[in-house]
């Protein structure tokens, strides 16, 4: 066996968590844009009881969590120019 063929595999492995944060920070800031949404007309709707309580109470910390990973996501920008970036 060739060494490339070892180390392939794990050169993969120690790349992937470069991949996997930005997906990570992508889906939490995306969830802490449309949580609120659902929030929101839950309580338009209201709030029937002890369960719908604590399940609001816990979207709140899920809301908070992904506020706080998220925040620091960026949309990746194109690397093509637009027609009116050219003078």
């Amino acid at each position: 066996m060739s060494s490339s063929t070892i180390d392939g595999p794990i050169d993969h492995v120690r790349g992937s968590p470069r991949r996997v944060i930005p997906t990570i920070r992508a889906l939490a800031f995306w969830l802490a844009i449309t949580l609120p949404l659902v929030q929101v007309a839950w309580l338009i709707v209201g709030l029937d009881g002890l369960t719908d309580l604590f399940v609001f109470v816990t979207l709140l910390g899920v809301n908070a969590t992904s506020l706080a990973i998220g925040h620091t996501y960026a949309a990746p920008t194109s690397t093509t120019s637009s027609p009116d970036a050219n003078p």
